[in-house]
């Protein structure tokens, strides 16, 4: 008997969404069956551009709809946590943007939720899955440069625009930490652990009250270091360099990367190519297919554990700035 293939609801269709479905059709077993948008006539559209699925009226429809499996969510960060909690409420399995909330009380409510209804639940942080970070993992896991011991990790981008967008509104939790310093986060806590002894950070702020430029500063108990940064106003660069006793890796381009470069400390420098499909957006499209198929409610890969962590650190961060976003919701 042939599979069904596993239908996909989009709401949010913005840029992100747009590459995410283009790398829909490339996964066998699934399909876009739908989309919604608070923007009328944006949801049509976006049916239209990509020839598969229905346009919803709203959110409410879409994630009601018997005709939708999973939710991909992509709107702004702001709205997760109510977008999410409606979605497993009504049945629904959860593909959630990073960041899944704004905080990790509202985090843990929701996989709280997902665990009691045995849902699907699993933030989108694409790179975790990408063949690259895969094999780099596992080359660090086998000391291919020793005991690893310090991370550089930096995201920067021009991508602030005015001051009234959405990147530096605070009340669609603007920011350069929510937006794109999750990412250096991430893997310096991919790499070196979840639970670092001390967090220290600084940041500049806009004039919105929201980071524009941030740095961060892990340091572990075991004298492990990650030295990180993310910037909406800085000409764009998102290198990544891994040291450690026995030599350092660099990756040009750490979000979603097809190549890593071992130094070691004696011997010749080689690279190691492992090229993604599509956009980069397949391979999280198959991890969750994956799992839906084998009945799982969460990814060994990106589990909820690793996903609060992050929160947690980024919670201590905004605390040390005083940073609280308006109408921040704290967790039922």
């Amino acid at each position: 008997m042939k599979k069904q293939k596993i239908r996909w609801g989009i709401i949010g269709p913005g840029k992100i969404a747009h590459a995410f479905a283009a790398d829909l059709k490339l996964h066998s077993g699934s399909v876009l069956a739908g989309a919604a948008s608070a923007t009328p006539g944006k949801a049509a559209a976006f049916i239209a551009q990509h020839k598969q699925g229905k346009a919803y009226k709203d959110y409410t429809q879409l994630i009601q709809s018997p005709e939708i499996d999973v939710v991909y969510i992509a709107t702004t960060h702001n709205f997760h946590f109510d977008n999410a909690l409606l979605a497993l409420n009504n049945g629904k399995h959860v593909l959630l943007e990073k960041p899944v909330t704004l905080n990790a009380g509202q985090a843990q409510t929701l996989y709280q939720t997902a665990a009691r209804k045995k849902l699907f639940l699993m933030e989108a942080l694409w790179t975790r899955f990408v063949p690259a970070v895969k094999k780099l993992l596992q080359e660090l896991d086998q000391g291919i440069i020793g005991n690893v011991s310090m991370v550089h990790a930096h995201f920067y981008n021009t991508i602030a625009g005015r001051p009234d967008g959405r990147l530096l509104n605070p009340s669609l939790a603007g920011g350069a930490l929510l937006d794109i310093g999750i990412y250096p986060l991430s893997l310096a806590c991919m790499v070196l652990g979840y639970e670092p002894a001390a967090v220290h950070s600084t940041a500049c702020m806009s004039s919105t009250g929201v980071d524009e430029t941030s740095g961060y500063l892990l340091k572990y108990s075991n004298n492990a270091m990650a030295l990180l940064s993310a910037s909406m106003s800085l000409p764009v660069n998102i290198p990544a360099v891994i040291y450690g006793s026995k030599g350092r890796i660099e990756i040009p381009f750490f979000l979603c990367p097809d190549h890593f470069t071992v130094i070691p400390a004696a011997g010749k420098k080689h690279t190691v190519k492992t090229a993604h499909r599509g956009n980069g957006y397949l391979h999280e499209i198959e991890e969750v297919a994956g799992c839906l198929q084998q009945g799982k409610t969460g990814s060994a890969l990106r589990p909820f554990e690793h996903t609060l962590a992050v929160m947690k650190i980024m919670d201590q961060i905004r605390q040390q700035w005083q940073l609280v976003y308006p109408d921040e919701k704290p967790a039922p």
